[in-house]
């Protein structure tokens, strides 16, 4: 039984300990891009392709277009770059921090999903955020410098909360990465609303990956300025019917979402009156219908809350809904409301926004089959409401999501080896040439004797300006040091005879003072000084030293140190000594000889 346990707490113990030898598995980390490179923006531009207007890098970028204080749907085209592709394993993240200021901000942001490189194998996986762009390492090996290129989309709309400043503000500052794109908009205007039952109708077209949103938002304000004016309430209770037909136009559309909203937020005109301005919708509901509608009068038949979504064989889309009343009960919105012109009850602040039900939005999303291919759809609308019919036409363009592309870069990186200093590493395709960089690192006691592939100078030396070839790797250029040489200078100080030479010395070499050679009368040699006066560091005869200083060619003295000499008698005779130590040796001893006598005789007795 005590073997067996003893051969499972042996085997438990191998076990452990080949746990304990295993490698640990490797931790992803994460980078900010300034950590490993840097971001560029190279462009912004419109789902048309123009150059938003505004100024990068200290740089007017004009002939674009400015936009208005509403929403904009923009493209960015990223340049990135990463030094050293080697440092990254499988897994790390690298962040792409975004902010923005002043009037608008972003509000989606998406785009393609990977990077490959030159042979369209994938190098990073690419995730998004609003705030953020990560880039996260697929498995290969590859080292050397890498520049990345590819784009996203932002949706973005004006701040309409915080402050007045920034709701009035002209001009926007996005952020990516570090890098900054200032541009303009147009001022904010609000109007008060119309009164009676008229109503606004606006749309817009939001551009995203693969998808295209249209907004449509209708809303009545004039209405309830009615009512805040003390003018009589009419009953709204005509349904409003809306029936789109949505033909392809590039591309196959595989899906048509469809949603209703009911907004709560429009801004308030003065202290009591609504503006004709208002904020996106916060709430949405979506329904839907058993039966087919190609056709508005057809969508007449909907009741109120009711869509229908229908795609024809041609690959078109028929998309219909009953929004319901303003008021009355098809009513969609909460419209119990206490209206009071003078004190207001209807009205909420919200900073220095006034706020209050005012109308109602649908929207829908188009997207198509192939993400990275821009498509364009032709939209037909239709709206009834109280007896009228308003149609328009309108060509909506998704901005496709772009497959990064990864240019290898070759490099050359600078190390000190031993020494201090910072210096940039030399960038550029594969088969690019290059000069070897000057060294600008420094190394106390040493001077620079150029470069070298090997870190112990065994590789292939270069000196500065020497013609390099970048390859697809980066090349590391080790610096090699030479050590200085110096003198040690020997002073007798104050000696009457006597003649040293110099010692010459090497730094980070010990070396062993020679033995002194000078002489002064009623004096002995009491070692060397860096200082005459005995002031600075002290070294006996004869000591083993190391860097006495770090200049090449350098003249250190040692100055030789003097005590008072010891009195002696002529060679004939024999030298002062103090006889009462004499006798105080002497007459121990005697004493301990007497003390140790009475136990030597008892010992012999015993043996007897």
């Amino acid at each position: 039984m005590l073997r067996h346990v003893a051969r499972l707490l042996h085997g438990l113990l191998a076990v452990g300990l080949l746990l304990g030898l295993a490698p640990p598995a490797h931790a992803a980390a994460t980078y900010d891009i300034s950590q490993v490179g840097k971001v560029t923006i190279q462009s912004i531009t419109d789902g048309n392709g123009r150059q938003l207007n505004g100024t990068h890098d200290g740089r007017e970028i004009t002939g674009g277009f400015t936009p208005n204080a509403y929403t904009i749907s923009t493209r960015v085209r990223y340049g990135i770059h990463i030094d050293d592709m080697s440092r990254l394993a499988e897994g790390d993240r690298i962040t792409i921090n975004q902010s923005s200021t002043g009037h608008f901000e972003v509000t989606a942001h998406s785009g393609g999903s990977v990077v490959n490189d030159q042979a369209g194998t994938p190098v990073f996986s690419i995730g998004w955020t609003r705030a953020s762009v990560t880039l996260t390492r697929l498995p290969g090996s590859l080292t050397g410098g890498m520049d990345l290129t590819f784009e996203s989309n932002l949706c973005t709309s004006y701040r309409d909360y915080g402050s007045r400043e920034i709701l009035y503000a002209t001009s926007s500052t996005w952020t990516i990465g570090g890098d900054s794109y200032t541009f303009p908009n147009t001022p904010f205007a609000m109007r008060a609303a119309t009164g009676g039952k008229d109503f606004a109708t606006s749309t817009v077209i939001q551009r995203l990956a693969n998808q295209v949103t249209l907004q449509s938002h209708l809303r009545w304000p004039g209405v309830i300025n009615d009512m805040l004016n003390g003018g009589a309430i009419t009953p709204d209770t005509s349904d409003t019917i809306v029936y789109d037909h949505i033909t392809p136009m590039g591309g196959t559309i595989s899906a048509v979402r469809f949603g209703s909203m009911l907004n709560r937020w429009p801004l308030a005109y003065d202290r009591i009156h609504l503006s004709d301005s208002s904020d996106f919708a916060v709430a949405s509901a979506d329904h839907g219908h058993p039966n087919d509608v190609h056709s508005l009068d057809e969508a007449k038949r909907l009741k109120p809350g009711q869509s229908s979504i229908v795609r024809n064989t041609d690959g078109s889309y028929d998309v219909a809904a009953n929004l319901g009343s303003f008021t009355g009960p098809d009513a969609l919105a909460e419209t119990t409301r206490t209206w009071d012109g003078n004190t207001n009850d209807i009205i909420a602040w919200l900073h220095e926004h006034q706020c209050t039900s005012a109308w109602t939005s649908y929207r829908y999303d188009i997207a198509w089959a192939d993400p990275n291919q821009a498509d364009t759809a032709m939209v037909e609308t239709h709206l009834y409401r109280d007896g009228k019919t308003y149609t328009g036409t309108l060509t909506a363009a998704n901005i496709a999501g772009s497959v990064g592309q990864a240019v290898t870069t070759g490099g050359v990186s600078y190390d000190p080896n031993g020494g201090d200093g910072a210096m940039t590493p030399t960038i550029g395709k594969s088969g690019t040439g290059v000069a070897a960089a000057d060294n600008a690192f420094t190394r106390t006691g040493y001077t620079f004797a150029g470069w070298n592939t090997a870190k112990d100078g065994a590789g292939t030396a270069h000196q500065p300006g020497d013609a390099l070839v970048l390859t697809k790797s980066v090349v590391v250029l080790y610096a090699q040091w030479k050590p200085i040489t110096y003198k040690v200078r020997f002073d007798g100080n104050g000696a009457t005879s006597g003649m040293m030479a110099d010692l010459t010395a090497t730094y980070d070499e010990r070396k062993t003072l020679p033995a002194n050679r000078y002489a002064r009368p009623g004096k002995a040699f009491a070692g060397w000084n860096t200082k005459a006066d005995g002031s600075g560091a002290m070294y006996r005869n004869r000591a083993e030293v190391t860097n006495l200083a770090s200049t090449r060619d350098a003249v250190v003295v040692l100055y030789a140190q003097w005590t008072d000499a010891m009195t002696t008698m002529p060679e004939t005779g024999g030298t002062v000594s103090d006889h009462r130590f004499e006798k105080t040796i002497g007459g121990g001893v005697c004493l301990f000889g007497l003390i140790l006598i009475p136990f030597a005789r008892r010992r012999m007795r015993r043996s007897r």
